[in-house]
């Protein structure tokens, strides 16, 4: 199939699969008092409610890297790019898999970029033979959202998938995954920090000022963006294209 087709068809159903995928409760995912002490276990697969320091582990688990950080503080890089692999369809949460396991690949294979243990996005083809990295802190600091966002959109279009490192009024610096957009053009987020799952749910809201200071891109074999079904979707609901250029 023409490539470019592929793409001018990505554009139609991005829409349809974000609108037709149902919402869940966003407005309590970081809330786990109506069912106690079991949480972490009952959650531990449950996209919606992945919080680092919380779901899918307790603040003990500490990351790659020699500084004895612990996921509470200094695991956003590993949750971004769980998202990002669970919309790849190479994690699996109804298989057991969790933003540990790529913790776990990453501590394996010494694949942190700082002391503290920022996940080194250049080693994610290491463990993920299916990616291909396009950019790596990519500087977006200059730029207004409406660009940001545009730029976004144009990379998605040709085939990358996101990752977004914000800083403002609620964060010196935070990674994110960039899901998509919703039906009123807002950005849909994976986000193991805050609650909500869109950029003015928290970041965009009245009060708050933050902007997305750069961006990493990736390709994966045979997976467009906007062809994938959103994190949120429910595993039954999923729509899994495989794209070949053939």
């Amino acid at each position: 199939m023409d490539w470019k087709i592929i793409k001018v068809l990505s554009l139609a159903l991005t829409i349809a699969i974000f609108i037709s995928s149902p919402a869940p409760v966003y407005a309590n995912k970081h809330d786990y008092s109506e069912i106690g002490s079991g949480y972490q276990q009952a959650y531990a697969y449950d996209v919606y409610r992945w919080w680092q320091g919380s779901i899918p582990n307790d603040n003990s688990l500490i990351i790659p890297g020699g500084s004895n950080s612990d996921a509470i503080t200094s695991a956003c890089s590993y949750f971004s790019a769980a998202y990002m692999l669970v919309k790849m369809d190479l994690l699996r949460p109804e298989w057991g898999e969790t933003p540990i396991t790529v913790i776990n690949k990453a501590r394996e294979i010494g694949a942190y970029a700082t002391s503290w243990g920022l996940l080194d996005w250049t080693r994610l083809p290491d463990m993920y033979p299916e990616i291909s990295v396009k950019d790596v802190y990519y500087n977006t600091s200059g730029m207004s959202l409406s660009e940001v966002k545009s730029l976004i959109w144009d990379r998605m279009n040709r085939g990358e998938f996101v990752i977004a490192c914000i800083a403002g009024s609620d964060t010196n610096g935070h990674y994110i995954f960039i899901d998509g957009f919703d039906e009123e053009g807002d950005l849909v987020i994976g986000d193991s920090a805050r609650p909500g799952y869109r950029w003015t749910d928290v970041y965009g809201a009245p009060g708050h000022s933050n902007s997305i200071v750069h961006i990493e891109t990736f390709t994966c074999e045979n997976k467009l963006p906007f062809l994938c079904s959103s994190i949120y979707t429910p595993t039954d609901q999923k729509r899994r294209f495989f794209v070949t250029e053939d």
